[in-house]
Formats: structure tokens, C-alpha cells, sequence
């Protein structure tokens, strides 16, 4: 289970396909520094308190708490490059207000 500090969703188009992923990062320390990382598929979702639970295809679990969503300047960077140089498709962040419950993973 990966548990991020800042976290969003993105949409990512493909040859017309249409699916989800997370991009989480983690602020680190001194001596690791900052780490993020794209997941693949969301395949489920499920609330938990104050979290989200993102299954993923991989069968990871990310556990994403509810107001920590966003990205630092760090993962803002990271991301922009993400979209710049996606080729082929488009990756696009969702707005936080999404009910994540209710999107349809299987598109």
C-alpha cells in the first residue's frame, strides 16, 4: 500500500480509449529527498474514513487522504513534463471535486 502526501487523479486519452491514473508524491527527507510516481489503471475506488482507497491494475492500493489533494511544486513540475511530453495521448488532472466513487473506471 502506498500512502502519498500529495495526490491527484489524472485522465490520461489514448487512441480513443479512455482510463485513469494517480500521481502521488511524497515530500521525503534530508537524506531521500522527493519521490513521486505515476500508477497504473485505477480499477476501483472505495472511501475509508478519511481516505480514498485507489485499487490500481497492478493491484497496488494508493491510500490518498481526502484533503491532501493537489501537487506540491515539486510534483507540479513533474507533472507538466508528463504532459508535455505525452505523445500519442493526453494526460490531463482531474478537478478535486470529482466524486471519485462515481466515475466510470471502465471506459
Amino acid at each position: 500500500m502506498h500512502v502519498p502526501d500529495k495526490w491527484l487523479v489524472v485522465e490520461v486519452n489514448h487512441n480513443e480509449e479512455k482510463f485513469y491514473r494517480v500521481f502521488a508524491t511524497w515530500s521525503g527527507s534530508y537524506l531521500e529527498g522527493q519521490s513521486w510516481r505515476l500508477a497504473s489503471r485505477i480499477q476501483s475506488v472505495e472511501e475509508e474514513g478519511d481516505f480514498f482507497l485507489f485499487h490500481n491494475e497492478s493491484g497496488s492500493v494508493y491510500k490518498c487522504h481526502k484533503e491532501m489533494y493537489g501537487a506540491c511544486g515539486y510534483g507540479a513540475g513533474v507533472l507538466s513534463e508528463i504532459i508535455d511530453k505525452a505523445e500519442g495521448h493526453t494526460v490531463t488532472p482531474m478537478n478535486e471535486k470529482t466524486d471519485w466513487t462515481k466515475l466510470n473506471y471502465f471506459k
